[in-house]
């Protein structure tokens, strides 16, 4: 299946005193699709083209080049699809895709099984809901885009929290996770299993004080974000989980920062054990290594704003550590140390004193 937008119309010729007409923009193709499809030519999504330039001669004015049109597709089941598919884009950056139609208290899921763009034709946009009505996904294969969403801030129709589930890989520009305006459990979640590699990913409550965006790496492998991470401008409903057991999860972009702070940071959380890297700095109201149920630990190598607790269990085996070294620009300030706690063990907000209290 392809789906091609049109082609922009050329701006007009011009001579002398005279200006040539401008060029029409090239017509929208969009396809919805309710129910499953299997595609086994793939799905392609052509924009169409940009005119080349019109001709200016002797003093004339060129007129103004048209722009290409758009190829959109929509999955707006009212209840469970599976895309059986690759879905690519015709160029880089081309193609839009569309997850929405939940109107119910249970979240519908869209599962697309075929890797969506690659690495040198990226989608343009895939968004997971659209004015009030939101869903869930589910991509078994690798993703390529230039922006992603998921959820936005509105009433939606269906009151239910929405998932984005990545099991493989992902390559992104910019990653936007949003919870709703109203209901409480307007919240949405991002989980990945392999690595994602982007600029940013944003984590926004919504206006609902209620709601949460969360993004949870739980991959049977070792993981690495190299985006930056940031919440709202309180940081309030933006939360970051590890639950990786102990395959390393690698932080290589900053955690929050002074004016997007992320909320709540867990490594670990009473049910799965995580492990953790920050090569850059943080910026969390809340941090927490637990290793309630499976040992927990987390490296830091940038400066941390923060509240650090160190939560281990009651088993053998059961074990947090945290170790950390920031660094002014004149000098270490802190020293960089390990410690398995013998139960909670806070540290106070602000960069981390050069001693620990005592636990």
């Amino acid at each position: 299946m392809t789906i091609t937008g049109g082609d922009g119309g050329a701006g007009g010729n011009a001579t002398g005193a005279f200006t040539g007409g401008a060029g029409e923009a090239g017509g929208n193709a969009l396809v919805t699709i309710a129910g499953d499809i299997a595609a086994s030519g793939g799905i392609i999504l052509n924009d169409g083209e940009d005119p080349t330039g019109a001709t200016a001669v002797a003093g004339g004015t060129a007129g103004q080049a048209g722009t290409a049109g758009t190829a959109t597709i929509t999955f707006d089941g009212l209840t469970v699809q599976t895309i059986t598919a690759t879905i690519t884009a015709a160029d880089d950056g081309e193609g839009t895709i569309i997850l929405t139609a939940d109107n119910s208290a249970t979240a519908d899921i869209v599962t697309i099984t075929g890797q969506v763009g690659t690495s040198a034709k990226k989608i343009g946009t895939i968004t997971s809901g659209v004015g009030t009505a939101q869903t869930s996904s589910k991509f078994n294969s690798e993703v390529f885009a230039d922006i992603i969403t998921h959820g936005v801030d509105a009433n939606w129709t269906g009151t239910a929290a929405i998932t984005m589930d990545f099991d493989e890989s992902v390559t992104f520009t910019t990653l936007t996770v949003t919870g709703g305006s109203t209901a409480g459990d307007e919240d949405a979640f991002v989980t990945a299993a392999k690595n994602l590699t982007g600029t940013t990913i944003n984590l926004n409550r919504g206006t609902n004080a209620g709601a949460v965006a969360t993004l949870t790496l739980d991959g049977s492998t070792p993981q690495a974000v190299t985006a930056e991470i940031k919440g709202g401008t309180d940081g309030s409903g933006s939360t970051v989980n590890v639950m990786a057991g102990t395959n390393l999860v690698t932080f290589s972009g900053l955690v929050g920062d002074a004016a997007n702070s992320i909320n709540l940071l867990n490594i670990g959380d009473g049910t799965a054990g995580g492990t953790a890297k920050f090569t850059s700095t943080l910026d969390v109201t809340t941090i927490t290594v637990d290793g309630e149920t499976a040992a927990s630990s987390a490296d830091f190598d940038g400066n941390v704003v923060g509240a650090l607790t160190i939560q281990t269990g009651g088993t053998s085996g059961d074990l947090a550590s945290a170790m950390g070294l920031g660094r002014r620009p004149s000098r270490v300030w802190g020293e960089r140390f390990s410690m398995p706690a013998r139960g909670p063990c806070c540290f106070p907000t602000g960069l981390w004193r050069r001693r620990a209290p005592s636990c």
